[in-house]
């Protein structure tokens, strides 16, 4: 039983790297997200790795800090959002805790439901 158990594991690999005969096509219409993001940056990295001697690890951290100079303000508005919903809720807070403690203290659902 063992025997058969590990024989199938190692015929598995044998027929799944023959699955697949045909011939694949290659469709140059990749669609807009391919050409919009994809192409431009691909053809941003490949300049960048010429130009810094064949290294495509500079190339992929200038690409980084560029896209990241790009999102910044995007960033900061994020931040200053944050911070004035943080000051509001500071703000509201002693009414919420307390409509929470008239709600907890409240015996009947009747009483509950006016509290809110």
């Amino acid at each position: 039983m063992m025997r058969i158990k590990w024989l199938f594991l190692l015929s598995i690999p044998l027929f799944l790297t023959a699955c697949n005969k045909s011939q694949q096509t290659h469709n140059h219409d990749q669609g807009i997200f391919n050409m919009i993001f994809v192409q431009p940056i691909d053809k941003l990295l490949h300049a960048l790795g010429h130009l810094y001697g064949e290294n495509y690890g500079l190339a992929i951290i200038t690409i980084v800090l560029i896209i990241r100079v790009l999102l910044l303000p995007f960033m900061v508005l994020q931040v200053k959002n944050m911070h004035m919903m943080r000051e509001k809720t500071e703000v509201v807070q002693p009414q919420i805790d307390t409509l929470k403690e008239n709600v907890k203290l409240a015996k009947t659902q009747e009483a509950k439901t006016r509290s809110k």
